[in-house]
């Protein structure tokens, strides 16, 4: 699933919509227990439904017809992480979640979207250039899915035009001494592909304005040849090592999403020491009471944020106020219970950033933290 289709199942809105995300078990004995969770979600949808009525615009056995007809081309045995299905009296799609959700049910007039919005702004574009002495490959990536580029500049073959002459022999005091016409061949070689590689970088100039990042995949000898030619070595922030030529597009995807998941580990590291030095600059705010007034003001600029994390929120009927912790004696606060979702949107539509991080990366800040513009 693309990043567009995924956008339209977070902007749907209808009478009707079904949420199920369910957390999957890919190995066994776990994985026996998938197509119980499954059913118990269904059934929790159900009891939901029994609050609406046609009436509402909600047409209740038609939705639970579609749910089932899409359970039934689940697979629960060779499963991603996560699944969720969304139905609506216009739509019906499941999507795989490659990391691991939160179960969640919804029944309402908009499908629930913090598990989208984690896979949207996952599915980070990256190149893959593939590097070998007699051929260059070219892949665009969005998660471990590859799609190679082929057009009138990639793939590139390389072919030697040029013939090796004979050595010359002559004799010198009863001994044979070889005398090499030609530059030694595996030096000779070399300097050709790298000449080779240097045609890459004008093809490879347009598809890096729209890429994250570049991974070079070859073995070690190929990837430093490419490596001391091209200008575009401070844009390469991964490397896969190993000779791909018989390997799948699949298994190419695999070592590459391995990679810039170890990247992305040590940039989530960089962050976090980054906001304990905009928190020192009283730049940026943490836990979900300062975020969520800062984010209702416009302020936020980049919003980061655990999806795992225990969120409790309570809101005043204006939404002007949010609370942690709620009195026994307070009754004008209201539970809101997907409170990630709100301020997602909310920070969006004011032009922010938002990054999801791993579990407990950020538990020293609430599970939440936002830098300012001013």
């Amino acid at each position: 699933m693309d990043s567009q289709e995924i956008q339209a199942l977070i902007d749907h809105k209808s009478p009707g919509c079904v949420t199920i995300v369910q957390p999957l078990y890919r190995t066994s004995p776990g994985r026996q227990q998938n197509d119980l969770l499954l059913r118990r979600s269904f059934e929790k949808v159900k009891q939901l439904m029994t609050l609406k009525t046609k009436g509402d615009g909600y047409d209740n056995e038609e939705t639970i017809h579609r749910m089932e007809e899409l359970y039934h081309s689940i697979d629960l045995v060779h499963c991603s992480d996560g699944v969720g299905i969304y139905v609506s009296p216009h739509l019906a799609r499941i999507v795989d979640f490659p990391f691991h959700v939160e179960e969640e049910v919804n029944y309402a007039d908009h499908f629930s979207s913090l598990a989208l919005y984690r896979l949207l702004f996952s599915k980070r574009s990256y190149l893959l250039l593939s590097v070998r002495q007699d051929s260059v490959h070219l892949y665009k990536g969005e998660g471990k899915e590859l799609s190679e580029v082929l057009n009138h500049q990639f793939p590139l073959f390389y072919q030697e035009t040029y013939e090796y002459g004979k050595p010359e022999h002559i004799s010198h005091h009863g001994s044979t001494v070889s005398k090499e016409v030609e530059k030694d061949k595996n030096q000779l070689q070399l300097m050709r592909v790298k000449a080779f590689y240097r045609t890459i970088d004008v093809g490879l100039k347009e598809y890096l304005d729209h890429a994250d990042r570049l991974l070079i995949a070859g073995t070690k000898k190929e990837r430093h040849a490419f490596k001391e030619v091209t200008d575009y070595t401070n844009r390469i922030t991964g490397e896969v090592d190993g000779n791909y030529i018989f390997a799948s597009i699949h298994t190419l995807g695999d070592k590459a999403w391995q990679i810039i998941q170890e990247s992305l580990a040590i940039e989530e590291e960089e962050i976090v020491a980054e906001l304990h030095e905009a928190i020192g600059k009283e730049r940026c705010v943490f836990g979900l009471e300062s975020v969520w007034s800062d984010v209702r003001e416009k302020r936020g600029l980049e919003l980061y944020i655990d999806p795992h994390f225990p969120f409790k929120a309570f809101v005043s009927d204006d939404r002007n106020s949010l609370f942690t912790h709620k009195s026994s004696m307070d009754k004008s606060l209201k539970p809101l219970p997907r409170v990630l979702d709100y301020l997602i949107e909310r920070h969006l539509s004011s032009d922010g950033v938002v990054r999801f991080m791993d579990e407990n990366r950020l538990d020293e800040f609430g599970g939440i933290a936002l830098t300012l513009r001013y």
